[in-house]
């Protein structure tokens, strides 16, 4: 066990468990050291952005919906892919934009349909001019490849009988299936399709507009604390 400061309960606390970005649970509001990066994150958008009336969640899990509720009250809405509230973050609703102050996508970037550079820009429009996004994705170090598991189709379907397979078109008309599928736990297995690095992640934020204001260290006095990768960014949509 480890003490340290819970960014998330602000409790002096012990972690239980290795320093690893999903574990070092919390002993007291079971956060893990990524979720106390997010709430490092979210405390800083509040000071960037004070007076915050609308906070919006990207399919936030049950922890971070939690941690938002109690830190916002009914200012926090978290959005859903496939149940109501409804978002979809390719394409959100255009009664959506420029409507939210801070938003929290956390380990769903990962999880779209290519091309990727849609969601980002679906962020961008859904915050307000000087809204705050708080990001986390699994990534790699900066000068490693951007890896897509898959190229751009259409009509695409997931088959997990007999196995597992991810298949569709591609824009000249073929037909493609792939196995070999890495999924993520959550309320239900979510599909991975790609494996982004520090530089591609970036790259994506930087092209649909925003500004990088932050990426969260590791901070041992408050138990965030792993490897250079898969960090919890910050970033703003300029005025």
């Amino acid at each position: 066990m480890r003490a340290f400061i819970c960014p998330a309960c602000q409790l002096p606390t012990l972690a239980i468990g290795v320093y690893e970005r999903e574990r070092s649970v919390c002993r007291i509001c079971k956060s893990t050291a990524r979720e106390r990066a997010v709430a490092q994150a979210m405390r800083k958008a509040i000071l960037l952005r004070p007076g915050a009336e609308r906070i919006v969640g990207v399919s936030d899990g049950k922890w971070m919906a939690k941690f938002a509720t109690k830190l916002f009250a009914n200012r926090y809405v978290n959005y859903h892919y496939h149940r109501e509230p409804h978002l979809d973050i390719v394409n959100p609703d255009p009664a959506l934009f420029d409507s939210a102050d801070i938003v929290s996508c956390c380990e769903v970037l990962e999880h779209i349909e290519p091309p990727t550079n849609r969601a980002f820009v679906g962020l961008f429009n859904i915050l307000k001019p000087g809204g705050i996004a708080v990001l986390s994705v699994p990534h790699t170090r900066a000068g490693d490849a951007h890896v897509e598991h898959f190229p751009v189709m259409t009509r695409t379907k997931l088959e997990m009988e007999p196995t597992p397979t991810w298949s569709g078109y591609t824009p000249d008309g073929e037909f493609h299936s792939f196995g070999d599928l890495i999924f993520h736990g959550g309320l239900g297995s979510t599909l991975e399709f790609r494996m982004y690095s520090e530089d591609s992640f970036r790259g994506y934020l930087e092209e649909a507009g925003f500004k990088i204001l932050e990426i969260i260290p590791n901070d041992r006095l408050h138990g965030v604390v792993w490897g250079p990768w898969s960090r919890v960014w910050l970033a703003q949509k300029p005025l």
